[in-house]
């Protein structure tokens, strides 16, 4: 992303840092009162939201961006 000048690079950044510090806490959440029910909901829904919302938009935003530029990866062999 930077290496391409990416205008949307800190706020992607941003959301990463903020996915994984909601991480952080639920695995702090795990450590304090173990395997329930409410944090199996909290991690589903967070992995869910983020890969709908994250990587389906998101990404594919970028994805497109490099498109425009001309850029596609190398397809592996």
């Amino acid at each position: 992303m930077a290496a391409n000048n990416y205008d949307g690079l800190e706020q992607h950044k941003k959301k990463h840092e903020e996915f994984k510090t909601t991480l952080s806490n639920l695995e702090e959440e795990f450590k304090e009162d173990g395997a329930t029910h409410v944090l199996a909901n909290a991690i589903n829904t967070l992995l869910v939201n983020w890969l709908i919302k994250h990587i389906s938009k998101v990404d594919v935003e970028f994805g497109a961006f490099l498109k425009n530029k001309g850029i596609t990866l190398p397809l592996e062999s």
